[in-house]
């Protein structure tokens, strides 16, 4: 008997993996979706895996979590299989004992940082654009969201992205106030 119990419970699980493995979207308040397996609070922030990664949100962007019937499956890169990274060694002087340390510096975070910095000087701006101008910038900002997240480097842009979202919802709102 315990043998038949355990074969239909080892059935269940196979046929229908949802009941071991859940998973759970994230809704940001900009509209912004994250599917995880497994998120939890630490410091103010939600912290969920994703894209091999971990990445933390503030608790106030965040919507709703949704637990969904659906498994997320994470690709996994086994370190010997990864693509290399382009990466550049500087040397970082400490002033006060005159040691140098090296610094890494990726070659991909200036190209994503300079976009970043002239999407932030770009809302500077966001009281005076029209509606349309409006959309456009607010679809500039879902690109970059998309091209960081893409490369799966958003565990390093985590802050960027996070006033990213907070941008957006800004201009989603002037959007809703001036309307067409």
């Amino acid at each position: 008997m315990k043998k038949l119990v355990s074969a239909i419970v080892i059935i269940a699980f196979l046929i229908h993996p949802s009941i071991c493995f859940s998973s759970y979207i994230i809704h940001l308040k900009s509209g912004a979706k994250f599917k995880t397996n497994r998120y939890w609070e630490e410091g103010g922030e939600i912290k969920l895996f994703i894209h091999g990664g971990v990445m933390g949100i503030k608790k106030e962007l965040i919507n709703k979590i949704e637990e969904t019937d659906e498994v997320s499956k994470e690709k996994t890169v086994s370190p010997e299989k990864s693509e290399p990274v382009s990466v550049q060694t500087k040397q970082k002087v400490d002033t006060k004992t005159q040691k140098t340390t090296p610094t890494m510096e990726s070659k991909e975070d200036k190209r994503f940082m300079k976009e970043f910095y002239l999407l932030k000087e770009r809302f500077k701006d966001i009281n005076i654009m029209r509606t349309q101008e409006l959309y456009q910038f607010a679809e500039d900002m879902t690109g970059f969201r998309n091209k960081v997240l893409e490369s799966r480097l958003g565990h390093l842009y985590s802050d960027q992205l996070l006033e990213i979202y907070s941008m957006m919802d800004e201009v989603e709102d002037k959007i809703k106030i001036w309307g067409d």
